[in-house]
C-alpha cells in the first residue's frame, strides 16, 4: 500500500513536470562569472531564476550553494519564468 502512494505521487508530479522550464548556459573564458560566487553574482536578486546545478566536466554539482564560484567551461542548468530565463541569460552573457 505505501508503494502505490509513492507511485501515484510520482505518477502527479510527472504530469506537471513539461510546465516547468530548464535553460543551459556555459561559461566562457572571457565572462565576468569566471572567479566569482553565485552569491557575489547575485543571480536569483538580479535575475529572478534559481540554478539548480552546474555540470564542470564529468561533475555534477546538484543545487550548488551560494559560494560555490564559477570556471570556465562550467555548465549553468537554471529554472524560473522565461521572462527571468531570458534576462538571466543577458546577465550571464554580460549583456545586462
Amino acid at each position: 500500500m505505501l508503494f502505490l502512494f509513492y507511485k501515484r505521487d510520482l505518477l502527479e508530479k510527472c504530469e506537471w513536470l513539461p510546465d516547468i522550464e530548464i535553460e543551459g548556459f556555459r561559461v566562457s573564458e572571457n565572462l565576468h562569472l569566471v572567479g566569482k560566487s553565485i552569491a557575489e553574482l547575485q543571480v536569483r536578486e538580479k535575475t529572478g531564476v534559481t540554478i539548480i546545478a552546474v555540470r564542470r566536466g564529468p561533475e555534477v554539482f546538484t543545487n550548488p550553494k551560494p559560494d560555490f564560484t564559477f570556471r570556465a567551461g562550467d555548465i549553468i542548468l537554471f529554472t524560473g519564468e522565461r521572462k527571468n530565463m531570458m534576462k538571466a541569460l543577458d546577465y550571464f552573457k554580460g549583456e545586462a
